[in-house]
């Protein structure tokens, strides 16, 4: 499982395992899946808060919930945290899922994968490999599960953008689907059971495109700089304009230091390079520009509940796209380009984009991408967010609910 800090290394004849992957701190054990009960989960939410008091309260409830869960003999649901019937249901229905999880595992399937999880709607999760993650933890309380939620019927896969593990995994992204039960009586609904996720290695993300189509697999500053070449820069980004892709976000020390605040900064100067949730713009202007221009990206605004605040954001129009018309493109005025140059081969520029199917992510294709060569530090962003009076005429606003 690694070396442990300050602890002899692995030699020839130990107990050591070599362990591939990139597991995160704090897991429980290997070969394994855990479940989690949110306060939801309980017939009486408020209980789960009175087991902070011991330990002992919570290596007993353990052992009762999983001989209950387990169906073992003599078992019963534990009265202090009884857990509710379809809470039961939920996880019964959905245990089998963590053998298919450990045996993709032992066959290599999951070698780039972090996490895998399913959450359902009465707060029961499962965890592959296992780990705790607290006493409250709700999973329709989490980012993952609401972007997989609110993504609509027709996507079936929702993607994050990049960020940070806090288990010291490094730079993943994660991707959701809503797991759908039956159709109501009407049959025009279906009923949501949970969403399932997974976490895997943003470098997995980051090397998609090259290794399937015709993109470069270079870093931006370096693409088509050769003399008398042409090349076709890819990234990937959703519908809010957010990039899932992008060299910068593989950026050592070294190439920080060496671009400095050109880096797509969140404040101009502060020598910050973002990774989760980069507007396009922060990182490529021309390029959102040129979305701008052609109102794939349209700006948009909304109240927060308060009514203290109007927030702007650029949003995908997605009526754009259509069975007829699967891809959108457009010419770059190199000649008036905050960051971009002609290519070697001195012709256009020309942009591409097309919708994922099934998914909330966006192909955006550049034939002839070329930076200049002085670190480009112009940014196309969303205008700031306003303050308003309370007084303020909010009938014709739409609201923004967090």
């Amino acid at each position: 499982m690694g070396v442990v800090p300050n602890q002899p290394p692995c030699v020839d004849g130990s107990t050591c395992e070599c362990e591939k992957h990139r597991w995160p701190v704090g897991l429980i054990g290997l070969n394994a899946a855990c479940i989690h009960v949110a306060p939801k989960s309980l017939v009486v939410p408020q209980n789960q808060y009175a087991l902070s008091d011991g330990v002992t309260d919570l290596v007993n409830l353990t052992y009762a919930l999983t001989s209950f869960l387990n169906r073992d003999d003599h078992s019963e649901n534990p009265e202090a945290q009884k857990l509710r019937p379809d809470a039961i249901e939920h996880a019964l229905a959905a245990s089998p899922i963590t053998s298919d999880w450990i045996n993709d595992q032992a066959k290599g399937v999951h070698n780039d994968t972090v996490w895998l999880y399913y959450g359902t709607t009465t707060g029961m999760t499962f965890i592959f490999p296992p780990n705790y993650w607290g006493l409250l933890y709700d999973p329709t309380r989490r980012p993952w599960y609401g972007r997989a939620v609110s993504s609509g019927t027709q996507v079936r896969a929702a993607i994050s953008s990049p960020y940070l593990d806090s288990g010291g995994a490094g730079l993943m992204n994660t991707l959701t689907s809503v797991v759908w039960g039956p159709y109501g009586r009407k049959k025009k609904e279906r009923k949501i059971n949970g969403v399932v996720g997974f976490d895997f290695l943003y470098p997995v993300m980051n090397n998609m495109l090259p290794e399937i189509t015709n993109c470069s697999s270079k870093a931006v500053r370096d693409i088509g700089q050769q003399s008398g070449t042409r090349e076709i820069s890819c990234w990937l980004f959703e519908i809010s304009g957010l990039f899932l892709t992008h060299s910068d976000f593989l950026a050592t020390q070294e190439d920080k230091e060496k671009f400095g605040k050109g880096g797509g900064t969140n404040v101009a100067g502060t020598g910050e390079w973002p990774i989760e949730n980069v507007f396009v713009g922060k990182k490529e202007p021309d390029l959102a520009d040129a979305l701008i221009n052609a109102k794939v990206l349209v700006e948009l605004t909304s109240r927060t509940p308060d009514s203290q605040k109007t927030i702007h954001y650029y949003r995908v129009d997605e009526n754009l796209f259509s069975e007829e018309n699967t891809v959108l493109s457009g010419k770059i005025n190199v000649a008036q380009s905050k960051c971009l140059q002609a290519p070697g081969d001195g012709f256009d520029v020309t942009w591409f984009v097309a919708h994922v199917k099934e998914s909330n992510a966006y192909l955006l294709v550049v034939d002839g991408y070329r930076r200049k060569d002085s670190e480009c530090t112009s940014k196309t962003q969303s205008k700031p967010t306003e303050f308003k009076d309370c007084d303020a005429d909010v009938s014709n606003t739409n609201f923004i609910f967090w």
